[in-house]
This record gives structure tokens, sequence and C-alpha cells, in this order.
């Protein structure tokens, strides 16, 4: 714990689904949209290995990653 080396992206991408349950059962289009926006960030994050954490051969820590993934989230449509 306090290490600033775990691996976010599991978590952020459970977030994803969460929103993406609750969008097709809500019928909510907006959820659905969000749920594939921090997927398409996710990926984009992790197609990179200098935007990757260091268990995938990167060189950033949890708070940069997840820095990272939400600046990539500003940003995708």
């Amino acid at each position: 714990a306090g290490k600033d080396i775990a691996n976010p992206a599991s978590l952020i991408g459970s977030a994803a689904m969460l929103f993406a349950w609750l969008g097709e059962r809500r019928k909510d289009d907006k959820l659905v949209k969000a749920a594939g926006m921090i997927e398409k960030a996710l990926d984009l994050a992790v197609a990179k290995p200098e935007t990757r954490t260091s268990d995938l051969g990167g060189k950033l820590g949890t708070k940069a990653f997840g820095d990272h993934v939400a600046s990539i989230l500003a940003t995708v449509r």
C-alpha cells in the first residue's frame, strides 16, 4: 500500500463495465457512451509502452497512469 505501483486499469475497466450495465438496464445511452469512452481511453493508454504501468513494461505509477487515462478521456468522443 502507498507504493504507487499498482495498475489501476482493472478498476477503471470495472467502472466502465458498471456504466455499460447500468446504461443497458436503464436504457440510458449516456451511460453506455461513457462506458465506451472509458474503454477507448484505457486502450489508448496501454497502446504505448511509455504510458503503461511497470507491470506492463512501462514507467508510470498508479497516480500517473490514472491521470493519463483521465487526460485521454477528456479528449475522447
